[in-house]
């Protein structure tokens, strides 16, 4: 593989402002199928995973009310993807990105279908040589799989690449993928005590150090 750096993003609490509106969706395709009683915390303690997975579990692994409740939470989508804004800095990072010829890469746990739906008003993707979504592994994240599917699609050795996201599992596969850990901690949601739990290599709060950790990694490297 090239001796070169990567970076790797998770999307939602990192890129994308989304949790919110996810949530949101959840609860439409929940009342759209009847299911008033599930409440927010029974959604929320499946996170991590597709959307796809969570409702079927919410529908009792009943594959078929799984699947229409998923198709319900994609509609609510298409009219949230609109609203959903990037947070701040990261449209002027990722034209740095580029700029920079840096070699880009995400790993969600969102469906592809529901990637494809929040990425596309910002042109997101345009951005990313690979985009790795939860139905394209057999292992979801804390697993590395992803991160190593990623690394390696992009010709570069795992342990040169740099995962970002704002989640202890996110930090955990970058961890076992051999990756340098981002954690971002400027999203609401954020828990800062349960990311510096697992020891991330770097903990930030904006978008633009991201550049400075990237040349960090490399001069480090070139010491080496």
């Amino acid at each position: 593989m090239e001796d070169q750096f990567g970076i790797i993003f998770d999307c939602d609490g990192t890129l994308t402002n989304s949790l919110d509106h996810a949530m949101d969706s959840f609860h439409f395709a929940l009342q759209s199928m009847d299911a008033h009683h599930i409440k927010s915390s029974d959604i929320q303690k499946y996170f991590g995973i597709a959307a796809d997975k969570i409702l079927l579990k919410l529908m009792d692994n009943d594959q078929s009310r799984g699947k229409e409740a998923f198709e319900f939470f994609l509609e609510h989508q298409h009219t949230m993807a609109s609203k959903t804004m990037l947070f701040d800095g990261i449209s002027e990072l990722m034209d740095s990105l580029q700029a920079l010829n840096i070699p880009l890469g995400m790993v969600t746990g969102r469906h592809s279908r529901d990637l494809q739906i929040m990425l596309h008003p910002h042109r997101l993707h345009q951005h990313f040589k690979i985009l790795i979504s939860d139905d394209q592994v057999e292992k979801p994240k804390p697993d590395p799989e992803g991160i190593i599917k990623a690394a390696n699609f992009l010709k570069i050795d795992p342990r040169n690449s740099i995962y970002i996201g704002d989640s202890p599992s996110d930090i955990d596969a970058a961890h076992r993928a051999g990756a340098t850990s981002v954690a971002v901690i400027w999203d609401s949601h954020s828990n800062q005590e349960a990311l510096a739990a697992q020891n991330p290599h770097y903990i930030i709060d904006h978008p633009s150090e991201i550049i400075r950790i990237y040349r960090e990694c490399v001069e480090m490297k070139k010491s080496l």
